[in-house]
């Protein structure tokens, strides 16, 4: 049973000696869902979940953000507010809620053409916490720009700005979750931007800008903190896990010093690399502790900052189209393949109220021979200083890696 949209018209009003006028509109919808395809055999959600759109409509981004709000279970007027951001950039926030820290998971059972089984996952975090899972940027899962003119440049700073306008409209849709503690959390790329979005807030709230969060701290999973220390981190990290060896790990410190482990130069330092690679590659990077499967996706790695820009999508748009490859289903992987299948039903999007438009950006990328791109804006070790400056302060971080 779906319930009718909420919306929200916000009208300001600006004056000046010249009896200019300036209008803002901001409009945004809300449903409620009580039912899902695919759940527990049509029964109602044990949990309560909303669906919705905010406009952000300004200088930088005009766009229709799609998210998910999950209220906790316990005590949603009291218990913790989260924002969760999930990584890419350009992976659904569908990922976080189904895959990662929301209460649905999909039965793993061989796909038939039929939707796929969503079940109740006990150990969510909205057991004890309200959860808003927002898909970013405005080219991810649900959430559409307005101008097909902003298609192909998005970076960073439009993605923070966009964050930060969705949730100073959405408090002014909920008014009731200005008072809870608030914290803003991501992993792999979100992860980045968690700490740069919690400063962006904090310094609004040093300027008594309205509405006022009650921003607690933020939470960051194995966030993407630099290109430099990101990668080279990974041969301590790996000898530190026992899947390099002692031999191999002084090997690569005797002949690479100084030196970036993702670009090396030296003859000495390019072959223990290339051992060194060697290795991981018979690894699920995402988890050491599982078999190695087909990956979550096909999207190139992080890029440098002499290569700053990425694709949102690295296939083409003919290949969007078709079915992701088919992971064994002994795979966590499996899981992914069958959440394609599910998001894709017609029947999903009218049940979470997902707006149609007019824009096809399949066919706007094989008219310009060109895929939306996403600029790294913030380069170096951005991350890891925007967490710096918010420990200052005293914010609460919790960095889980």
């Amino acid at each position: 049973m779906l319930q009718p949209p909420s919306f929200l018209l916000l009208l300001i009003v600006f004056s000046s000696t010249t009896t200019t006028l300036l209008w803002l509109c901001i409009l945004s919808s809300a449903s409620t869902i009580t039912h899902l395809p695919g759940f527990n055999g049509g029964g109602a959600l044990p949990f309560h979940l909303e669906t919705g759109y905010v406009s952000v409509d300004d200088e930088v981004s005009k766009a229709d953000l799609f998210y998910y709000f999950v209220e906790s279970e316990r005590n949603p007027r009291e218990d913790p507010l989260i924002l969760w951001l999930t990584g890419g950039p350009g992976c659904s926030s569908f990922y976080g809620l189904v895959r990662e820290i929301g209460p649905l998971r999909f039965k793993v059972a061989p796909y038939n053409e039929t939707l796929p089984t969503l079940v109740y996952n006990p150990y969510a975090w909205t057991k004890v916490s309200n959860i808003i899972f927002l898909d970013w940027p405005a080219v991810t899962g649900f959430s559409f720009l307005k101008s097909s003119k902003d298609y192909y440049n998005g970076d960073d700073f439009k993605s923070s700005k966009e964050i930060c306008d969705f949730l100073e409209q959405w408090f002014l849709d909920h008014p009731k979750f200005k008072s809870n503690p608030f914290y803003v959390g991501g992993n792999s790329y979100g992860g980045k931007m968690v700490p740069i979005v919690a400063l962006k807030i904090a310094e609004g709230i040093e300027a008594a800008q309205h509405p006022v969060i009650n921003l607690k701290g933020y939470i960051s999973g194995n966030p993407a903190t630099g290109a430099l220390i990101d990668g080279n981190s990974r041969v301590s990290y790996s000898h530190g896990m026992g899947i390099l060896s002692d031999e191999l790990f002084e090997a690569i410190q005797r002949s690479c010093p100084g030196e970036d482990y993702k670009r090396p130069k030296t003859g000495p330092c390019i072959e223990q690399i290339e051992l060194f690679r060697g290795a991981l590659n018979e690894l699920m990077l995402d988890n050491f502790l599982t078999p190695k499967c087909e990956g979550e996706s096909s999207w190139p790695v992080l890029s440098y900052p002499e290569e700053p820009h990425r694709s949102i999508l690295e296939r083409k748009s003919t290949e969007l189209q078709t079915p992701p490859h088919v992971p064994d289903i002994t795979c966590t992987t499996y899981a992914s393949y069958l959440a394609y299948h599910w998001a894709n039903s017609k029947d999903t999007r009218k049940a979470l109220h997902v707006k149609e438009t007019k824009f096809d950006s399949r066919e706007a990328d094989e008219k310009n021979k060109r895929r939306p791109r996403h600029c790294y804006s913030i380069f170096g070790d951005t991350g890891m200083d925007k967490i710096l400056e918010l420990v200052n302060p005293g914010t609460m971080a919790i960095l889980a890696c």
